[in-house]
């Protein structure tokens, strides 16, 4: 009966190192799904000159996006500036010299150029950074 008992000892520890090998296998073999949500940004309300008006002369910070997409990921849309993000035109790297990126470089730098002179015009003592 020793034998038995012995023999059955091994098969059970044999077993359970096993299906421990094989739940290790399975869980490097699965991907790892990331633990966030990535949710886009939309305004919750438009920042009106009145309201600065309304703090009784305190400093009010605001953060602004402008509507244009950041050089890395714009991947075209607006007439006369061609994508320039790597995966929209099939690139490896972002060229930071090519055409396309200088052309759409000069147009965000333009968009940023006409909102601070709106802003300074509609709050003269403003303060943009």
């Amino acid at each position: 009966m020793g034998f038995y008992h012995h023999r059955a000892r091994l098969l059970t520890l044999f077993m359970v190192l096993l299906t421990a090998l094989a739940g290790a296998a399975s869980a490097t073999a699965q991907p790892r799904q990331p633990n966030f949500v990535a949710t886009p940004l939309t305004p919750d309300s438009q920042f009106s000159a009145n309201l600065a008006k309304s703090t009784k002369g305190g400093m009010v910070s605001v953060i602004v996006k402008l509507d244009a997409e950041p050089l890395a990921s714009y991947s075209g849309g607006v007439p006369g500036y061609p994508a320039t993000s790597p995966r929209a035109n099939g690139k490896d790297k972002l060229d930071l010299n090519s055409p396309a990126s200088q052309r759409y470089r000069a147009y965000v730098n333009g968009k940023q150029d006409a909102f601070v002179a709106k802003a300074k015009q509609a709050i003269p003592g403003a303060s943009l950074e």
